[in-house]
């Protein structure tokens, strides 16, 4: 196989092991929980073992394999629809229990307005052929980071580290990856670790899924990330 179709396939084999990870949890917190009203989890069970793994490994595969890579142009029409698939995941953020100051809240309330109509004038450039603005990143990005403060607010006093980690990782690697996306439209030089990032946030948005809060919202970025980076071609060319 050569390197191109190489590059082609991690992207959805990435969002299959974060579907992977999301059924370890699924089964871990089915089986293994101690006290149904705490939902505490015995230490060290196979499923939480196996997820550590499978985690680790996910982590070494994406700082390995995009080390000799370039982001390319994509499909149009895949990045088209990625955006707007993301930019209805992020109009769903606006039907969850929001917390925090009333300022914060109403700023994170237009921002995820706004991000969604930036990914729609995305996309609509996209299929006219067009160089999306760069300004049209930022709102996503600005998003990304009102949300990683939003879910902290939702963690913070959450004693089982279960129960949210996939869930920050996710976040994490979503604002990274969102200004990295940013700098890349403004036509600043990517960096291999770049896509490492990208890649781990299909994982982690994938695997979150099963923490129940943001479901919506991770798919979609899920997707989304799927999307940029299949865009991935050999630097050689």
């Amino acid at each position: 196989m050569n390197k191109e179709k190489q590059l082609r396939l991690l992207p959805p084999i990435f969002l299959l092991l974060g579907l992977g990870a999301w059924e370890l949890q699924n089964r871990l917190f089915a089986n293994h929980v101690e006290d149904p009203v705490s939902g505490l989890l015995p230490p060290a069970t196979v499923p939480e073992i196996l997820l550590w793994v499978l985690t680790a490994c996910v982590i070494v595969a994406a700082f390995l394999l995009p080390r000799k890579a370039k982001m390319g142009q994509g499909g149009k029409i895949t990045g088209a629809l990625s955006d707007v698939f993301f930019a209805a995941g992020v109009l769903t953020l606006l039907l969850e229990p929001l917390k925090g100051p009333a300022a914060l809240v109403l700023i994170y309330k237009a921002f995820c307005i706004i991000t969604a109509v930036c990914l729609v004038v995305t996309a609509v450039l996209r299929l006219l052929n067009k160089a999306p603005f760069f300004l049209l990143s930022v709102a996503p990005c600005v998003l990304c980071v009102l949300q990683l403060m939003e879910y902290y607010q939702s963690f913070s006093e959450v004693p089982q580290l279960m129960n949210y980690l996939f869930g920050l990782g996710a976040v994490l690697c979503l604002v990274l990856s969102a200004y990295h996306r940013m700098a890349r439209a403004a036509g600043l030089p990517d960096k291999p670790w770049h896509y490492s990032v990208g890649l781990l946030a299909e994982y982690f948005c994938a695997a979150a899924v099963a923490q129940g809060v943001y479901v919506s919202f991770f798919c979609a970025a899920a997707v989304w990330m799927m999307a940029e980076m299949s865009r991935l071609r050999p630097a050689e060319e």
